[in-house]
Formats: structure tokens, sequence, C-alpha cells
């Protein structure tokens, strides 16, 4: 599912939550079908209750089908504002949790937010994508989870598992925004081929993948655990001052 990169060890807890969001069934499709659906079935920026139904059952999702489990339709309804689905956000998640090439799909990104083919996203535009792809992995698609998978981890490790994304969030999301902008934050824009070149680096191209941002989080969050830890071994343990020479 998504785009391939640099694999790392898998947890079971993160195995999970990539089995809840395949069952959206996004993966079947590329990222260039799943974004043209979208912009033909919508108006304005925005994804109606009927349009949204010709969009699913173009792509043959699963929240298209009458059995479709309460998990299912629970997340698609938190994406939702007065009865309604943002273009944009839709756009994002088919993006990640479709299939494609890196570039392909880092242009599209694009695209979804430069919704003035403007050609440029400014800093604004980047942080609410930033903000928007934290939330999913962590909070919205963790809700996909199949209970009767849930029993093979606990739910205390999945708790845990969870709250340490969380714990990163904000962190992750500024960090995010730097690889976006090319590490310099001091920029107030950046155009699409240099937003391409930012993402699509041997050490960004997992950053296409709604695992490769929790991997993302997770490092985020050690290294504010390693920084934490540091900063109270320095406070309890301060340096002794060298006696003074006679």
């Amino acid at each position: 599912m998504g785009c391939a990169g640099t694999k790392s060890e898998m947890t079971p807890e993160e195995a999970l939550i990539i089995k809840g969001e395949s069952r959206l069934l996004y993966q079947e499709h590329s990222a260039v079908k799943v974004d043209m659906a979208y912009r033909k079935y919508s108006k304005g920026g925005f994804v109606n209750e009927n349009q949204w139904k010709d969009i699913s059952k173009f792509l043959n999702l699963a929240i298209y089908n009458d059995s479709t489990p309460k998990a299912i339709q629970d997340f698609y309804t938190s994406l939702k504002t007065d009865n309604k689905y943002s273009l944009r956000d839709l756009l994002v998640l088919g993006i990640y949790l479709s299939s494609g090439n890196p570039t392909d799909k880092v242009r599209l990104l694009f695209e979804a937010y430069d919704s003035n083919n403007d050609k440029i996203l400014n800093k604004t535009h980047l942080q609410q994508l930033a903000s928007f792809l934290v939330d999913l992995a962590v909070e919205k698609t963790y809700a996909l989870i199949p209970h009767e998978e849930g029993e093979k981890v606990s739910q205390e490790n999945l708790n845990s598992f969870i709250q340490r994304l969380r714990g990163a969030k904000n962190k992750g999301k500024n960090e995010l925004l730097k690889v976006f902008m090319g590490g310099d934050l001091t920029q107030d824009s950046v155009n699409m081929e240099k937003f391409v070149e930012n993402l699509t680096t041997p050490s960004t191209i997992t950053l296409l993948t709604l695992p490769g941002i929790r991997d993302f989080l997770k490092k985020q969050e050690i290294t504010s655990s390693k920084f934490a830890a540091l900063t109270a071994l320095k406070k309890n343990n301060p340096e002794q001052k060298k006696p003074e020479g006679k």
C-alpha cells in the first residue's frame, strides 16, 4: 500500500493500523485515478453526500457496500463538516493510501493545496498539510483497527503506542513542515519543483505513506525523550567545580 520506501522493523501495533487502513480499499487504485475521481465528482472544494456516493461507487470503496463496518463509517464521518467533505482532505487521504509513482503523488499532493493553480504553496498551506497528515496518521486511522484483530495486541499496548505518537505530534508537525520547506523555515513559500525535490529524496520518500509519517513521529519522540533525559541528568548531577590550586 502506498509508495515503497526504506523499511524498518514493524511493531504488531503498526501492523494492525496498516491492516485497518487497507480496509478502505484505496490500494486497489493509482493515486492519479483517485485524484481524478474526487475532482470529477466535487464542486467548489467540497464533496456532498450524493457526490460521495458517486465517488465510492466509481472506485468501489469499502464505504459503498451496505455491509460496511461501523468503524469505517465512523472514520469517514470524522472527516465531515456540515454534512460534507473537504475535497482537499479526501485528496490527501486518497493519495496516501493509493498506489503510484512517488513523484506523481507529490505533485498531486501539491495540487491538492494549490487550489488557485499558483504553482506555489505558502507556509500556511504547508502547515495545514503537516497538521492534517499527522492527525490522519495518529488519530483518525487508528479508529479503523478491527476489534477482533485488536485482540492480537493488548489494548494497553495499543494505547501506549498511540500515546507515544501523540506526545510527538507538535514537534512532528514542525519537523514535517521543515521537510516540506527543504529545511529552511525562514522561507515564505515553496514551488512545486522544490516541493517534489524535498519529498523524493532517499531519506524523505517514506513520508509519502502513513506508516512513514508514524515512523517519523516515533523518531521525534525518541529524540525528545533522550533530550529530556539528558537535561534531567545534567540538572540532577551538576558538574562539580574543580578545587582551586594552592
